[in-house]
């Protein structure tokens, strides 16, 4: 399963948000000064037997920093808030792995748990979205494999840094943004291990 981790207990998961914060910066060209990322937030979480491992890592932004149709938003949905988390994730399948239907259930297993871990943080925060920046293979696939339900999107042929702007609601059932035609999940749930702590 993906664990939070917060600032204070970092020091206790510091080879694993190394690791993270490397591939991240590796393969999404997010990196963070020191004080950035002992200020982070990260949910981690890896399935050895699949080669899948992946999270997020969430700061807070200044609302001004956003992209300008985000700041909009924000602004309608917070209007008395200044800073607001923003996050990007990744999702990182072992090549040496085969292929399979199974494999495939664990992904979209992995975008499923992370979105619930996201709805998780939104209580613990207090907040009813997030805005995440990805890379468009990323936001693909939490659109393809997650069904994550974007209130607004910027593509990145549309934004100024060539990355995926969005803001994800973390309680659909209750933002009149939310499409309930649209399924926020597969149906089906695998019946194997979840992702290991």
């Amino acid at each position: 399963m993906l664990k939070i981790i917060k600032p204070e207990h970092q020091c206790y998961y510091k080879a694993r948000v190394d690791l993270f914060m490397g591939l991240v910066s590796l393969y999404q060209d997010v990196s963070l000064t020191p004080e950035e990322q002992a200020q982070a937030v990260f949910i981690i979480g890896e399935d050895e037997e699949y080669g899948v491992y992946g999270g997020a890592v969430l700061q807070k932004r200044y609302v001004d920093e956003l992209q300008s149709p985000l700041q909009s938003i924000v602004s309608t949905l917070t209007p008395q808030r200044e800073e607001i988390w923003v996050g990007t994730l990744s999702c990182f399948i072992e090549e040496t792995m085969p292929i399979s239907p199974t494999r495939e259930d664990c992904h979209r297993l992995f975008y499923k748990n992370l979105f619930e871990k996201f709805v998780e943080f939104g209580g613990i925060e207090d907040t009813g979205y997030l805005c995440l920046t990805l890379n468009p293979f990323e936001h693909l696939r939490t659109k393809n494999r997650g069904f994550w339900p974007y209130i607004i999107e910027v593509k990145p042929q549309d934004s100024r840094d060539g990355y995926f702007h969005g803001i994800l609601p973390l309680s659909p059932q209750k933002d009149s943004f939310y499409n309930p035609v649209r399924p926020t999940f597969p149906a089906h749930t695998p019946s194997y291990s979840k992702l290991a702590a």
